[in-house]
């Protein structure tokens, strides 16, 4: 339920700023949707991860971490992931490279089990990691970083064309 919600949300702001989105509703491993400017010329695909109003943070696994230092980036490049807070007013959103997410995945859990003497503690087998939003502040609109959309975005000239 929340997850398809964030993701028409992720593909309603991606469309307001000026660009395209088409999304999958699971039907593609790691990716949720695909996005491009508005001549189709610049595409990326986007995994989203959305949190309800009461919960702490996103919930995905560790399965998704990454050592920046093991990967290939190239393999990376054009991939996004847009984490969405269904805040009670409006969604809150916090727009990231795949690589980068991926990485603070893996450094976060090493740190966890570096304070717990190399080891999950309670279930060994858990792969559960949550992602709590101060990990992520930098990140909070940064739109840009999808390299999609045309210089000086302003939402009301899009009204205003209509």
């Amino acid at each position: 339920m929340w997850a398809a919600r964030g993701e028409l949300f992720v593909a309603a702001e991606i469309h307001r700023r000026g660009g395209t989105a088409v999304t999958f509703a699971g039907n593609m491993q790691g990716i949720d949707m695909l996005a491009s400017d508005r001549d189709n010329t610049q595409r990326v695909s986007i995994q989203v991860k959305t949190k309800g109003c009461n919960s702490a943070g996103w919930q995905t696994s560790i399965r998704h971490g990454l050592s920046s230092e093991s990967a290939d980036s190239a393999v990376f490049a054009g991939r996004f992931w847009v984490l969405v807070d269904l805040r009670p007013t409006s969604p809150g959103f916090y727009v990231m490279p795949e690589l980068w997410i991926r990485n603070d995945i893996y450094q976060g859990h090493q740190e966890y089990l570096a304070r717990h003497g190399g080891r999950q503690p309670g279930n060994p087998a858990s792969e559960h990691c949550r992602i709590l939003p101060d990990r992520v502040a930098e990140w909070q609109d940064a739109w840009d970083v999808l390299g999609i959309f045309t210089d000086g975005f302003a939402p009301e000239s899009l009204m205003s064309a209509k």
